[in-house]
């Protein structure tokens, strides 16, 4: 765990990536790690168990995609709408 120099703890997160699955690698060649509920207490050190495993692209047909609208990519933007398929 992290602490400031005062002694406070700090959170941290950071995002994992894999290489992309074959449905993904026309939109970018890594994706997120996707870890399966049933490994998560190996994942969190909640368990024994060794993690490096986990590091791999999810299964076939794990993850759906679908074309949305240009205004996705500005930041200022938001709200459920800019899920909707385009």
């Amino acid at each position: 765990m992290l602490r400031s120099p005062i002694g406070d703890r700090i959170l941290t997160l950071a995002i994992v990536t894999t290489p992309a699955t074959a449905e993904l690698t026309a939109i970018h060649g890594r994706m997120p790690l996707v870890v399966a509920e049933p490994d998560w207490p190996v994942w969190l050190g909640e368990v024994e168990g060794d993690p490096t495993p986990l590091l791999r692209p999810a299964p076939s047909g794990r993850i759906t995609t679908w074309r949305v609208g240009r205004a996705v990519g500005n930041p200022r933007n938001n709200g459920a709408q800019l899920l909707a398929a385009a």
